[in-house]
């Protein structure tokens, strides 16, 4: 069965800064609805956790992050994501 999973999070960040290298641990929540094929749609709210790395040079940065949620009744939801940043 396949689902399609929506939702909202908030989340903290424990970050550890390196030099142009910063290590991150993330810990939140998720506020989600779910729908699949043959099946009603459910809702709830459930925590995740995550860690990363991010690499800066002058205002411009890089961030690789994994993400694991904890969702009820779903065996298993990771993540993993490459995201690039502009500060101001």
């Amino acid at each position: 069965m396949q689902f399609k999973l929506h939702g909202y999070d908030a989340a903290g960040l424990l970050i550890f800064p390196l030099g142009p290298i910063d290590l991150y641990g993330k810990l939140g929540m998720l506020s989600w609805t779910a729908s699949g094929s043959g099946a009603s749609s459910t809702s709830g709210t459930d925590p995740f956790y995550g860690v990363g790395v991010g690499f800066y040079i002058w205002k411009i940065g890089i961030r690789a992050e994994y993400e694991r949620y904890q969702i009820k009744d779903v065996d298993r939801v990771d993540m993993v994501s490459l995201s690039a940043l502009f500060q101001f």
